[in-house]
């Protein structure tokens, strides 16, 4: 049997006692109007037909394929960053990213993706949150990256200087030190809390260089990021900053 929904007429009835002040238009005392709008000011709630409904639906579907379309080229790094790094491209687990300020403005909110775009999984290749990322993207009160979102998930940056990411290969020490770190695998949870208050409030400091779960923004520096997720994957990655996009803040 099919259900049907019915949905009520409604009337708003007047409270005793209460007294609205008719607004004469002239008055320029400052007082807040009572005035209660003509209901023809009100938006109808369904300014089409029914028949033209299903042009409405589909129309709306094309929309949000037209704005998943925009989105994209938007969050995608420019085609001069390609070029001046395609040398580099070609090589296997390689990439190249544009990251969106997790504090950007209504005007540069992304829509249709989760996280606005400040987030990344390597692994995934994905700027969807909630999926285990890597690395986040702020500017609450300096531009600045970080990792470790959910549960007992951790990690650290280290920062390499600034040098060229094609000439960083897994014998630079520094790299080193951060594949040779243990995770807390197979220990109780607290463990793996206790390794998430370590990277985040001191961190460990090797060869001069403290590494920890929060980095500064520097263009051109390179880093070494550790993202460990428990219980899923575990990822060291490379990554220097080219630039700094003009138009909106967000980072390649």
């Amino acid at each position: 049997m099919k259900k049907i929904i019915i949905i009520s007429l409604f009337t708003v009835l007047p409270l005793v006692g209460c007294n609205f002040i008719e607004d004469s238009g002239g008055s320029d005392s400052g007082e807040v109007s009572n005035v209660i709008p003509d209901s023809t000011d009100s938006p109808t709630p369904y300014p089409v037909s029914t028949e033209d409904r299903e042009l409405v639906s589909q129309r709306l579907k094309e929309l949000h394929q037209e704005l998943k379309t925009t989105e994209g080229k938007l969050m995608a790094p420019a085609t001069e960053d390609y070029e001046a790094y395609e040398d580099f491209l070609v090589n296997a687990n390689t990439g190249l990213v544009r990251l969106f300020s997790r504090n950007a403005d209504a005007g540069n909110k992304l829509m249709l993706v989760n996280g606005n775009g400040a987030y990344y999984q390597f692994r995934g290749q994905t700027h969807e949150y909630g999926y285990g990322s890597d690395i986040q993207f702020n500017t609450t009160n300096s531009p600045m990256f970080s990792v470790g979102f959910a549960g007992v998930d951790y990690g650290f940056f280290g920062q390499l200087g600034k040098v060229d990411i094609r000439d960083v290969d897994a014998s630079n020490d520094l790299v080193s030190f951060a594949m040779d770190h243990q995770p807390p695998h197979n220990e109780p949870i607290e463990a793996w809390r206790t390794e998430q208050r370590r990277w985040s409030y001191v961190g460990v400091t090797y060869q001069g260089v403290n590494f920890q779960s929060r980095t500064n923004l520097v263009v051109g520096m390179t880093y070494v990021l550790r993202s460990i997720n428990e219980g899923r994957y575990d990822v060291v990655v490379v990554f220097q900053v080219v630039r700094v996009d003009e138009i909106d803040g967000s980072v390649i």
